[in-house]
């Protein structure tokens, strides 16, 4: 029997013995009291044996103390034949004599006290191993003979005594601490008789939380009572923090499994919100549940019900409020796209009156403001929107040397509605959401409608040379650069992204001051002989023997390309300016150039050509073009062989279907050179392009070229429509001949699908040269413009000479045979003023006839 239940024991038994004195009765249990304080003591050892006393004389005893101290303390409450009342608790102090210690009936002390071995040697906190002997003292202490003990150096200890001492002090240290936990478990059983372990409160806590995850407003209050009045705040706590770590393992595990993991785009996701509450501020999952001034534990309670639960009201639900999803940048911008077509994948009957979308791009977060369940169903279909975007990596080293500029990236993905980003590994990365599905598979998708832009845009460019020159030749200083802002729509994409201006020179008002005549343009402006050989033969490959040459002249504005800041030619201006790199007084040859083409009022082409006699009626034609794959960019264009490009003329009969195409012929061209001739001083510049191809007639394409007509089976074409989709690339390589791509023998070559164009031209002829009037619709990458163009073609059959071109030329551009800006002078407009009203009426009527005339 230990001590805690001899304790326990003493106790009882004092109640009944005291009831039994006052009662004159005889104690039954004195018997049993005895033995079990013989077997208390018997386990003890045998020199730690105490005296032997009675137990009722320890009673008697004990209650004679008692009425000594009330009556030492003034105590009149009790007498001494009174019954005395059984104290709460009390404890047996045992105390135990050895020899070592003296006769404790004499009080004398031992002359000598004996060592045993293990005291012999000590060690002290410094790690000194010390002996300790018992030496006399030839003195007296207190009557009595004195001795000491001594310490004695005995050198260093060795390892195994040190970890020897080391485990008996932790022996005792445990010895110490069992004996404390002995003893809190006797100070909490006497507090509570059986306390419920830390798993139980757990359970109980469990068993009370609901099936459904969305009760009542009364149901969640009386939970929340019980709770807070049926377990404490540490035992609250640590049923949160238990399933917290619940919590944290299973998101691990689903992490690894791939189940329950949210998406991976998802950068954060936050829970529903009342309206009433601020977005970003503290305990945004307790608003709407937690009182006004909420204490701690209520503050844990309802944490319990939200966090732990997933609990819910059902009548706060039912109000609007938000939910915010953070996303990556990616996604985020895919949202951002074009005209938010994905807008009509959701249901109309979700977005209601106070229903809203909101995208914030400071944070990339996607808030749906409304009652919850709306909120997360249009969530979940944003998300599901999202899966399905599809993400393409192109091969940047195929397309530029150099590394592409953000802004020209996000120029291309405006126009696609796509995500266009460089990644870290020479790599582009696209992204779109596929709102349209294709009408037959294999057709092209956004991912290579980039491909194609960028490559047709920065990573090819035609065999040839470029130049420029002035007339007259004094107008290449003096001059500036006009600010081009009207045009941008008649460019192509890459040149939308930069500032141009026309080079131009002041010329006084029309009509105030004589205008200097500009010299004529002189015929060595043509390099290139015309075409002389009329139908050239066709060889056994299909293709025609010899190449064609053409020559246009196009009328239009050259634009530089970032022209510098337009400045005044005086002495303060030279002195203020800061970059003298690039002087506005003075043409730069060296900067890139484009043509815009300008097309003068129709009244003037009508008035020159109204005496023509070859003008052909409007024809259509489709216009693909195609780019070889297999060459790569070089910062040595002279270093590979030059592929030539390749255009596909297709060609519609007004009598037939629109969408009824024929193949007219393939072109293959070798070279393209142009020559911008600059007129600072007139409304208008030219460009002179001469290009040099091979020819393939249509009639050959299916049987030296199958390849095209697969092409063409495969591809979508209705321009009725407005639908013109194909195919990125040839599904085998194209087999060109060796003089073509100017090599010994044929080559087999791989081609991408490089855009087209829609063109409808009307020509007519002027001294006997062809004046053709294209109007062209190449989509977003090409631009829309129209084109007027005098060929080096002659329609009366006369042979075809460089002087007699460029005669023309100087007449339609110097010589004032078009008007470029204004209308023509009209007659009728002078005596029209002094005509009566009822004539004026009629007189409009047949000068809007007449324009009409003279347009057809």
């Amino acid at each position: 029997m230990n001590l805690s239940t001899l304790c326990g024991t003493i106790c009882r038994f004092e109640k009944e013995y005291c009831r039994a004195r006052s009662s004159n009765q005889p104690f039954r249990n004195l018997s049993a009291v005895q033995n079990a304080t013989r077997r208390t003591y018997s386990d003890s050892p045998a020199s730690a044996k105490p005296e032997e006393r009675t137990f009722e004389s320890y009673f008697e005893n004990s209650r004679d103390e008692r009425h000594d101290a009330s009556r030492h303390f003034g105590d009149d409450q009790h007498t001494p034949g009174s019954d005395v009342r059984p104290v709460k608790e009390f404890s047996i102090r045992r105390v135990s004599y050895s020899a070592s210690h003296g006769n404790p009936s004499t009080g004398a002390l031992p002359h000598r006290r004996r060592l045993t071995k293990k005291q012999d040697v000590i060690i002290n906190h410094k790690g000194q191993r010390l002996k300790q002997t018992a030496q006399d003292l030839p003195i007296d202490i207190l009557g009595k003979p004195g001795h000491a003990i001594v310490l004695r150096d005995v050198g260093p200890a060795k390892r195994r005594m040190l970890q020897q001492l080391i485990e008996e002090e932790k022996g005792k240290e445990q010895k110490s601490s069992n004996l404390d936990e002995q003893l809190s478990q006797i100070c909490e059983s006497a507090e509570q008789p059986n306390p419920p372990s830390s798993d139980e409160v757990l359970r109980n806590i469990d068993e009370l939380k609901p099936a459904r995850s969305v009760i009542p407003r009364r149901d969640f209050n009386v939970l929340k009572k019980k709770l807070s009045d049926g377990f404490t705040k540490s035992q609250l706590a640590t049923y949160i923090t238990t399933e917290a770590a619940k919590d944290t393992v299973k998101r691990r595990t689903d992490r690894k499994t791939g189940k329950g993991s949210r998406r991976p785009w998802i950068v954060e996701e936050s829970a529903w919100t009342p309206e009433n509450h601020l977005p970003g501020s503290l305990d945004a999952l307790m608003t709407g549940y937690l009182s006004k001034n909420p204490s701690p534990k209520e503050r844990l309670v309802v944490g319990l019900l939200r966090r732990c639960w997933n609990l819910s009201v059902e009548e706060l639900q039912k109000t609007q409020g938000f939910l915010d999803v953070v996303l990556k940048e990616t996604q985020f911008e895919l949202l951002l796209l074009g005209n938010r077509r994905w807008l009509d994948s959701i249901s109309r009957s979700l977005l209601e009156a106070n229903t809203q979308i909101e995208l914030i791009r400071a944070q990339r977060i996607v808030r749906v403001v409304a009652p919850k369940a709306t909120a997360e169903y249009i969530i979940n279909e944003i998300c599901a929107i999202l899966d399905k975007a599809a993400i393409r990596k192109l091969d940047a080293t195929n397309i530029s040397l150099a590394r592409l500029e953000d802004s020209v990236l996000e120029e291309v993905g405006r126009m696609t509605h796509t995500v266009v980003q460089a990644t870290s590994r020479g790599r582009i990365q696209v992204s779109w959401l596929p709102v349209v599905e294709p009408t037959k598979e294999g057709l092209e998708d956004l991912g290579d409608v980039v491909h194609r832009l960028l490559r047709s845009g920065y990573g090819f460019q035609h065999h040839g040379q470029t130049t420029t020159s002035v007339f007259p030749d004094p107008h290449t200083r003096g001059g500036w650069y006009l600010i081009d802002y009207h045009s941008k729509m008649k460019m192509g994409w890459k040149d939308r992204l930069a500032d141009w201006g026309r080079w131009t020179i002041a010329t006084p008002r029309l009509g105030t001051k004589a205008v200097a005549t500009c010299p004529a343009i002189p015929d060595t402006i043509v390099s290139h002989p015309f075409e002389t050989s009329s139908s050239p033969s066709t060889q056994a490959d299909g293709w025609l023997s010899q190449p064609q040459a053409t020559t246009r002249a196009i009328f239009g504005h050259v634009l530089h390309k970032e022209p510098p800041a337009q400045s005044y030619h005086s002495t303060e201006s030279k002195h203020t300016k800061q970059d003298d790199t690039l002087p506005t007084d003075q043409l730069k040859p060296d900067l890139d150039r484009t043509l815009v083409p300008i097309i003068p009022p129709l009244t003037s082409i009508a008035a020159l050509t109204a005496q023509s006699k070859h003008t052909t009626p409007s024809d259509t034609t489709i216009v693909m073009r195609f780019l070889p794959i297999s060459s790569k960019p070089s910062p040595k264009p002279s270093s590979s062989i030059p592929m030539p490009s390749l255009e596909l003329i297709l060609s519609s009969d007004p009598s037939t279907p629109e969408d009824d195409l024929t193949i007219s012929s393939l072109r293959a061209t070798t070279s393209v050179s142009t020559h911008d001739i600059l007129l600072p001083s007139q409304p208008v510049d030219i460009r002179l392009v001469h290009t040099t191809s091979y020819t393939l007639p249509g009639s050959n394409v299916p049987d030296h070229l199958p390849q095209v007509v697969s092409f063409l089976q495969a591809s979508d074409l209705r321009p009725s429509d407005g639908v013109l989709v194909t195919p990125p690339r040839f599904a085998k390589k194209l087999r060109l001949p060796a003089r073509l791509v100017g090599t010994t023998e044929d080559l087999e070559v791989e081609y991408m699908f490089a855009g087209l164009e829609m063109r409808r031209s009307v020509s007519t002829e002027v001294d006997g040269w062809k004046l053709a009037y294209t109007s062209v619709e190449a989509g977003q990458g090409g631009g829309r413009r129209a084109e007027l163009a005098l060929e080096g073609k002659r329609m009366d059959g006369s042979p075809s000479k460089i002087e007699d071109f460029v005669q023309t030329l100087n007449k339609l551009t110097l010589d004032g045979g078009l008007k470029w800006y204004g209308e023509a002078q009209r007659p009728v407009a002078d005596s029209r003023v002094s005509q009566p009203e009822e004539h004026r009426e009629e007189a409009e009527e047949e000068e809007e006839q007449r324009l009409e005339d003279a347009a057809r």
